[in-house]
């Protein structure tokens, strides 16, 4: 097997660091409205830092799965950066805090490997995440994210990927010359920025019999299944994507987030919807 020399090592990194800064910037501004200016030294050595000696870092890792393998992705986050970024977001406690955040780690993983597949027609899929294990694979190659928020510099990321999948990078995907600036636009998001969703807040809902439905006039009460004080659900192309409650902002109504609804959820939802329609359309 041809060795890969510590070169095409680094600039694969570079390639795969420039997609994850660009992303993961976006998916923050989308999600918590905030856009961090995310910068890195590419002639820096790729080799492992002294992870032990980092305390305070909340490390989620995912997989970028190719057609004959997976290749782990880890990214270490200190507690001040994370909190900053989510702070909008306003969650109720310090582990939903995490979930939020670990959601936009999640979204911007799968935007790069759709990015890079699309650059080297191939598939890659980002399966399910895990976070927390106690130890690390040997084969990754980091680079150390600086990050900062309007004036206000925060303490850096660190971002590992496996040497293998960045080796590849460096052969198949490396920069076009019209992407080579750290300013240019991810292709992914690129296309569907301004591309305008229907949202909308649902107060409750009701299964009712078509009987009961044919009574409704001017003036009837539906009672729905929500608790004065519940949550209320905000629904984009039918699809929950987060709870909050109702508040009043200069006269008008508007809703402010608490929690974001994980892809698992939203999945499991969807089911019980679906469920649930089919079961009041035999009533």
């Amino acid at each position: 097997m041809q060795s890969i020399s510590v070169h095409e090592i680094s600039r694969g990194l570079n390639v795969f660091t420039q997609d994850w800064c660009e992303v993961f910037s976006q998916v923050c501004e989308m999600v918590a409205g905030v856009k961090p200016a995310l910068t890195w030294t590419d002639n820096e050595s790729p080799s492992t830092p002294k992870l032990d000696s980092i305390d305070g870092y909340f490390w989620w890792n995912h997989a970028i799965a190719g057609e004959k393998k997976q290749y782990p992705v880890w990214v270490g986050t200190p507690e001040p950066t994370w909190s900053k970024i989510i702070a909008a977001i306003e969650s109720a406690d310090a582990e939903q805090a995490k979930e939020a955040y670990a959601d936009i780690l999640s979204q911007a993983l799968t935007a790069v490997a759709q990015e890079i597949a699309t650059r080297r027609r191939t598939k890659l899929t980002v399966p399910s995440a895990q976070s927390g294990e106690p130890s690390r694979p040997e084969d990754l190659v980091f680079r150390t994210i600086r990050i900062a928020t309007g004036d206000e510099e925060l303490p850096d990321m660190i971002v590992g990927v496996d040497s293998d999948f960045v080796s590849d990078l460096s052969i198949v995907s490396s920069p076009r010359a019209d992407q080579s600036t750290p300013d240019r636009s991810n292709a992914v998001f690129g296309s569907l920025i301004d591309i305008q969703l229907p949202v909308s807040v649902v107060l409750g809902r009701t299964t009712l019999p078509i009987r009961e439905v044919l009574k409704i006039t001017s003036g009837s009460l539906v009672e729905l299944g929500h608790m004065v004080g519940d949550p209320v659900e905000l629904v984009v192309e039918n699809a929950v994507v987060a709870r909050g409650e109702v508040v009043a902002v200069r006269g008008n109504y508007g809703i402010r987030i608490h929690q974001l609804i994980s892809r698992q959820e939203r999945m499991l939802l969807s089911t019980s919807t679906v469920e649930a329609t089919a079961t009041g359309v035999g009533n």
